[in-house]
């Protein structure tokens, strides 16, 4: 990963999704400033803490998507008897989806959602970025939408 995003002309990265920051720590390990996005808050909380002390790692604690708006974020649960799936939080959603037998959405919150478009020209977020990361279970195209004009020279979607 870090000899392919050596290439890149911005060493900025973009991580829509990042739940624990699996691909944060990767990025930041190669040299990049990451901007992390996660709208659950007891995952963001862990995120933060994860990498807090960290030089050139910004959180924050909302979604991406096409618009401004509040929206139902759907958490999901695992049901199976041996948790299967480790870690449920992966599977939440800004949109209900079907799901692998034994993991259903189970309850919901309200979280903000921005668009990288009125991050930049806030500038709450600069605009050369190398690399967007985009993994949020089924709402990455809302994601892509909310960039507007903004071009990167790689995205890479679930």
């Amino acid at each position: 990963m870090a000899f392919l995003y050596s290439y890149l002309p911005q060493r900025r990265a973009i991580d829509v999704g990042a739940n624990r920051g699996d691909v944060t720590a990767r990025l930041l390990r190669a040299g990049f400033e990451v901007y992390a996005f996660e709208p659950y808050p007891p995952v963001f909380e862990k995120l933060q803490e994860r990498f807090l002390k960290q030089p050139g790692f910004h959180a924050f604690p909302y979604a991406l998507g096409a618009l401004n708006e509040t929206r139902q974020f759907h958490l999901a649960d695992d049901l199976t008897d041996e948790k299967t799936y480790d870690d449920s939080t992966f599977y939440n959603s800004l949109i209900p989806h079907s799901m692998s037998e034994g993991l259903v959405f189970k309850g919901s919150i309200p979280v903000t959602v921005k668009t990288l478009a009125d991050l930049h020209q806030s500038d709450e977020m600069p605009c050369e970025v190398g690399l967007v990361k985009i993994d949020t279970e089924g709402f990455d195209l809302e994601v892509i939408k909310g960039m507007g004009e903004y071009r990167y020279p790689v995205v890479v979607a679930e």
